[in-house]
């Protein structure tokens, strides 16, 4: 199999290229993919309703790429909270 290529650099990982050749498997890879991605989107909406917080950024980032959406959420968080904190709320 011809090495991945990213960028400059090359890699070859033929175990990986020979799991995603079978169907089956790439199936089962993008149905674990989304099933994490909908756990990060709940989590962070279920959070973000009981801090009184916005989400729907973070929430519409996890169904496209969940560690952003995380890491959006983490953020949106720290901001809101130390903004009521500065209020006195």
């Amino acid at each position: 199999a011809p090495p991945l290529r990213f960028g400059w650099r090359s890699f070859q990982i033929p175990a990986l290229q020979g799991l995603l050749e079978n169907p089956a498997s790439v199936v089962l890879a993008w149905t674990q993919i989304t099933f994490l991605d909908f756990l990060a989107a709940r989590h962070v909406l279920r959070e973000s309703l009981a801090l009184r917080i916005p989400s729907k950024h973070s929430v519409v980032l996890c169904f496209v790429v969940g560690p952003a959406g995380l890491l959006s959420h983490l953020i949106t968080k720290l901001v809101c909270l130390r903004r009521r904190r500065s209020q006195g709320h």
